[in-house]
C-alpha cells in the first residue's frame, strides 16, 4: 500500500510541477514552493484519510533493532608500526621485493576500489533503509492517534494538519532561506 501511495504521490508531484511550474517557465524558487505544496497537500490527504479510517501500523522493526544491538564486533587488536615490516634492504633483492610489493599494492588498490563500489551501493541501500525507518517511525507516531480519530472528521483534520505542518513546514523555511541568500 505504501508503495502505491508513493507512486501516486510521485506522479502527482511531477504532473503538478509540470502543469503549474515548469510548463509556465517559472523560477526555481516558485517551482520548489509549488512542488512542496503539492507534496504537503498529498501528505495531508494521506494522513487525514488514514486517521479518519483508523489505520493502525504494526511495529515489527523492534526485533531487527534487538538483533543489531546483540551483534558482536571482532577485536582487531593492536597493529604494527608500519615502517618496520616494509624495510626490504638495499641491493637487487630489495629492488625485486619492492617491485613485488608494488604489484601487490596495485592489486590491493584495485580490489579496494572494486570493493568501494560495492560498499557504495551498500551505503545507498542502507540510506534508503534509514529513510524508510524514519518514515515508518513518523507514521507510527501519527497513526497512534487513529483510534481517537476513527470516523471523526474534525480530530482527523486537526492531527493531519498538525503533523503535515510539523513534517513539511520546515521545508518552506529552508526554501525561503535559500531564496533570501541567493538574492
Amino acid at each position: 500500500m505504501v508503495f502505491y501511495v508513493t507512486i501516486w504521490v510521485a506522479g502527482l508531484t511531477i504532473g503538478g510541477v509540470w502543469l503549474f511550474g515548469l510548463g509556465q517557465h517559472n523560477s526555481l524558487y516558485h517551482n520548489a514552493i509549488t512542488s512542496t505544496t503539492i507534496l504537503s497537500a498529498a501528505f495531508f490527504i494521506f494522513l487525514t484519510s488514514g486517521l479518519y479510517r483508523g489505520i493502525r501500523l504494526k511495529n515489527s522493526m523492534e526485533t531487527l533493532r534487538d538483533r543489531l544491538n546483540k551483534t558482536t564486533y571482532p577485536n582487531l587488536g593492536e597493529g604494527t608500526s608500519g615502517a618496520d615490516w616494509m624495510d626490504v634492504g638495499d641491493g637487487i633483492g630489495g629492488i625485486i621485493l619492492s617491485v613485488v610489493f608494488w604489484l601487490i599494492a596495485t592489486i590491493l588498490i584495485w580490489v579496494f576500489l572494486w570493493f568501494f563500489g560495492v560498499v557504495l551501493w551498500t551505503v545507498v541501500l542502507a540510506f534508503m533503509a534509514m529513510l524508510y525507518w524514519v518514515f515508518f517511525r513518523a507514521m507510527l507516531m501519527v497513526f497512534k492517534h487513529a483510534p481517537h480519530c476513527k470516523n471523526r472528521l474534525l480530530p482527523s483534520l486537526g492531527y493531519g494538519f498538525f503533523y503535515t505542518f510539523m513534517y513539511t513546514g520546515w521545508v518552506y523555511f529552508v526554501i525561503a532561506g535559500v531564496h533570501l541568500i541567493m538574492e
